[in-house]
């Protein structure tokens, strides 16, 4: 069956006990009988999740300034995601509950002990009801990584149908490390969309990765590392998003097989962790609203760009710079 949707929902049907459950209702492979691959995820089927949506949706309407920021962000997300997709009319559906509260929550990157959010908090509000945020943007990250990680594999499956299984794993590993996720993700604009969009993070990637495409701007001639723009465009199955336009040219100059030109080893935590975090939970947004397809054809045109490369010539191009290059011989 397409995508195997029928199986998992015959699965949960089956209510097969699962190790370590103890109840009914807990014995399911999904919460749901239809997993959100072509749709999203059926909050109505499990009322738990429903009331902590409303109950986080509550949350953000007692922090009159705290909901005031994240809704500028959330206008400004739903615009950059229409723009990257237009053909799925994400606008209107994002806005409607819960997906909205999902985004809210996913951009609500603030942490719990900054002195400034608990002088916005209302004396009816307790820290643990604001560390539900934190809990379900535990859960969307988890999700947008896996989601993320599924997709990119599949693509590159397609992509390189002759790859050995340490090409593949070499092909994803340079696709998806946080270094490369946060830096689409700046290049794109989405860090200024979160709650805390002045964070010490961003200002030091920016840092490193100016420097970065600094670097490798030099090395690229005619246009590419590999030649000239039109090699590049002859190898794009799909036109790459920048700058607000859909063209078949490259502009990752800063990325080095994984890896961020001058930096062999992956970076600082300080400067990719959160920022990872934050833009996995937006997928992971996406993913619970929309579906997991709906979720890649929106983003796949920031990814173009480092998948058109070959694991045999990720070795030979990056080898001695990337130490993810290295270590897949």
């Amino acid at each position: 069956t397409e995508n195997g949707q029928v199986l998992v929902g015959l699965l949960n049907k089956l209510r097969i006990p699962l190790k370590g459950t103890n109840t009914a209702t807990d014995r399911c492979w999904f919460l749901a009988p239809q997993p959100c691959i072509t749709s999203g995820y059926q909050f109505s089927a499990h009322a738990c999740w429903s009331k902590r949506i409303e109950f986080i949706k509550n949350i953000f309407s007692t922090l009159p300034q705290v909901d005031k920021k994240l809704g500028d962000g959330f206008e400004g997300l739903v615009s950059l995601l229409d723009c990257l997709n237009p053909e799925l009319k994400l606008r209107e559906s994002l806005r409607a509950s819960p997906n909205r509260t999902l985004l809210l929550c996913a951009l609500f990157d603030d942490s719990l002990q900054d002195p400034g959010l608990h002088e916005m908090k209302q004396p009816s509000l307790t820290t643990t009801d604001i560390f539900q945020t934190a809990l379900l943007r535990d859960t969307l990250s988890f999700v947008g990584n896996s989601a993320l990680q599924l997709c990119v594999t599949e693509e590159l499956f397609h992509r390189y149908p002759d790859a050995f299984e340490r090409d593949l794993h070499l092909l994803r590993a340079c696709a998806i490390t946080d270094d490369v996720l946060v830096y689409i993700m700046i290049k794109a604009g989405f860090q200024k969309f979160l709650f805390d969009a002045n964070a010490k993070a961003i200002t030091e990637f920016e840092s490193i990765m100016a420097e970065a495409d600094t670097i490798g701007e030099m090395k690229w001639e005619g246009g590419w590392i590999l030649g000239g723009v039109e090699s590049f465009a002859e190898r794009c199955q799909r036109p790459c998003y920048v700058d607000g336009q859909f063209l078949k040219e490259p502009h990752y100059y800063g990325l080095a097989g994984g890896r961020l030109y001058g930096y062999k080893k992956k970076l600082p935590a300080s400067a990719t962790s959160d920022l990872s975090f934050s833009m996995k939970a937006i997928l992971g947004a996406l993913v619970l609203s929309h579906g997991l397809n709906a979720m890649w054809q929106t983003i796949c045109p920031l990814f173009e760009e480092v998948l058109v490369l070959s694991a045999p010539e990720l070795r030979k191009l990056y080898k001695d710079i990337s130490t993810i290059c290295s270590s897949y011989q």
